[in-house]
């Protein structure tokens, strides 16, 4: 019995290696499969090591009856420090920076070469007896490690879930079987695994197999299916539970050599269960201190959805700008870039490298996944983020960690878009203002400043001739009263442009009434107006009610300019009806005449003053034919609209 599992490693090792090979040679090709040239190195590989496994199974068998072992020891050496690692080693780097592809090809050759290097002294000192296999044994495992960690980090896409396949099947493999080994109760000069009598022990032979097996089979998942399952979670989960278990009976063990140092003997029952105890309280915070690494290694940094809400809210909450927002949103995500449309132009954009995290080869890099950002179902914006998908079921996760980010960013891109838009309003309403007291003042200056200069004059002169001439200075004081005439007249121009007084005196519908008599009275033609007013609260906002009055009155006259009688009517005149009502916080006004059917209205003057005083006060005008005559429809909002 002790002879079979003697047996068991080595000769197991070689049908793994075997039946690895044949899997990579053989079978249907699958989407992902790696490039053929790499799977024949790799196989090459895997039967020149079951051929040397196999030898040295061959060899060991007569060393079981006395005789001498052959060359098993010394093709168990070549195998496993040689010809193994060159199955990983000759799988060649695909990336794709192109502009730091000589960079990676230079510090891969490297990495090969010292993987190639140490395990060739490591066969050395392990044939000729020396100390340079444990050196080169310590090196091949370094250079090993290294290798794959630059593989999994420079390569991209499907590439890079081949090298985590990798990672899996060598990693934890190796951690495992060695701690079986470890713990396997043998004499003190006797090797790792060996029991009691010398042997290998049943479960240290079924470590070792059980872990070529896996590392075979990881091997071969990576080049035929690596998208069978998300292999980063299962790195993460095993390599972390892996090496959760390793500081836990490293911890424990050390715990034993102390309490032996200090008292020169080993711990009682007591000290065993103080030692567990604690132990079990380090385990969960080692753990999550493992797993937080891994996620590191794996995932970017890429934090969960929990972590990334909080921190966008936080950034949303301290109003900083939209550079802000996607920094933040880059850091969390592990992304290689991150961008803020609004409809049309970039408003912001974060990339890797920019704030020291990356370098230069990585800006940029990864698919591009763009979510679309709507409030009420109004386009206002896009997310775009560059990221590192190894898989679809990654892609489908930061698909729905985007749609969760997607509402309050478009919320806040929303309020950013109005507070800008209320920015431009307040600059075109303080420079109408600005327009208007030029123009206020240009009217004083150039109407009423010379007239009332001139009544000065004429003043002057009447009172220069009252004594000498009382005829003359009786028509300057004629011509005087006709200027003052003249100046009332002006000033009741301009205030009436800037706010009618029948408003104050007459109220909205008043005023409208007034204003559109003295239109119906100059016009050729009978025109009919009636003017009508609904549930119109007892005072409006001084805004709202000139603009209703200017489009009202307006709306009339255009009316009057344009509609023409109706043929079924001949001789009864045009008829316009003027209604002000108030609906939903609006104040709504409609003028409808019965006139003869027209083609298409087209914007005159007339038409674009009215538009532009309704969306002064963001409101909205609606002016052209219908089966009746033609309409003006207005709606003035009655409170200021805020971002």
């Amino acid at each position: 019995m002790s002879a079979v599992v003697d047996h068991l490693p080595v000769l197991g090792s070689a049908v793994v290696c075997a039946a690895g090979a044949a899997l990579l040679l053989t079978g249907p090709g699958g989407a992902h499969d790696a490039p053929p040239a790499d799977r024949r190195r790799v196989a090459v590989a895997l039967l020149v090591a079951a051929g040397l496994l196999a030898v040295a199974g061959a060899s060991l068998l007569p060393a079981a009856t006395g005789a001498a072992a052959g060359p098993g020891p010394a093709a168990v050496v070549l195998a496993c420090s040689v010809v193994l690692p060159s199955a990983v080693a000759l799988v060649p780097l695909r990336t794709d920076a192109a502009m730091d592809r000589h960079r990676d090809a230079a510090v891969d050759r490297a990495l090969v070469t010292a993987v190639l290097g140490s395990g060739a002294v490591t066969a050395t000192g392990a044939l000729s007896g020396t100390v340079l296999d444990v050196l080169g044994g310590g090196a091949l495992v370094v250079a090993l490690a290294a290798l794959l960690w630059w593989r999994t980090e420079r390569s991209r896409e499907v590439e890079r879930t081949r090298w985590l396949w990798l990672v899996a099947g060598v990693v934890t493999p190796v951690l495992a079987a060695g701690q079986v080994l470890f713990a396997v109760d043998g004499p003190p000069d006797a090797p790792l695994g060996a029991s009691a009598d010398g042997h290998w022990s049943v479960v240290a032979a079924l470590a070792v197999l059980l872990g070529g097996a896996v590392a075979v089979a990881a091997l071969v998942v990576g080049l035929r299916a690596p998208l069978v399952v998300d292999v980063r979670r299962l790195v993460a989960q095993l390599a972390g539970y892996a090496v959760s278990v390793e500081v836990a009976l490293a911890l424990f063990t050390l715990g034993q050599v102390v309490v032996r140092a200090l008292t020169g003997a080993p711990p009682r029952k007591a000290g065993y269960a103080l030692l567990a105890v604690g132990v079990a309280a380090t385990f969960h915070p080692v753990a999550l201190l493992v797993r937080w690494l891994f996620d590191e290694l794996l995932f970017g940094g890429r934090r969960d959805p929990v972590a990334v809400m909080s921190n966008l809210g936080v950034q949303l909450r301290s109003e900083s700008d939209p550079a802000a927002w996607v920094a933040s949103l880059r850091a969390d995500l592990g992304a290689a870039r991150v961008e803020l449309w609004d409809d049309v132009d970039l408003l912001a954009a974060a990339v890797r490298g920019e704030d020291g995290d990356g370098d230069d080869g990585e800006r940029g890099r990864g698919t591009p996944v763009r979510v679309p950002l709507a409030v009420g179902g109004q386009p206002v914006g896009a997310l775009v983020v560059v990221v590192d998908l190894p898989d679809e079921q990654a892609a489908g996760q930061l698909r729905r960690l985007l749609d969760l980010l997607a509402p309050p960013l478009a919320r806040a891109m929303h309020g950013l878009a109005l507070t800008r838009q209320l920015a431009v309003e307040r600059a075109q309403a303080l420079a109408a203002l600005e327009e208007e007291r030029r123009r206020l003042r240009r009217d004083l200056h150039d109407g009423l400043g010379p007239v009332l200069t001139g009544i000065a004059y004429s003043a002057d002169a009447a009172r220069n001739f009252v004594g000498t001439d009382p005829a003359r200075a009786d028509g300057l004081l004629a011509e005087l009263r006709e200027d003052v005439s003249g100046s009332i007249a002006e000033v009741r121009r301009l205030v009436v442009g800037l706010r009618p007084p029948a408003l104050d005196e007459r109220g909205l519908v008043g005023a409208v009434r007034q204003q559109v008599a003295r239109l119906g009275a100059a016009h050729a033609s009978s025109l009919d107006v009636e003017v009508v007013g609904e549930g119109l609260p007892p005072s409006l906002p001084a805004a709202v009610e000139v603009a209703a009055y200017r489009v009202a009155v307006e709306a009339v006259a255009n009316a009057a300019r344009h509609a023409r009688e109706h043929p079924d009517r001949a001789g009864e005149g045009l008829r316009v009806r003027v209604g002000f009502a108030v609906m939903d916080g609006s104040l709504i006004i409609t003028a409808d005449d019965d006139g003869a059917p027209t083609p298409a209205w087209v914007a005159g003057v007339g038409t674009a003053s009215m538009r532009e005083r309704c969306e002064q006060l963001h409101g909205a005008l609606d002016a052209g034919p219908t089966l009746g005559g033609g309409r003006v429809r207005a709606v003035l909002p009655l409170t200021p609209a805020t971002p």
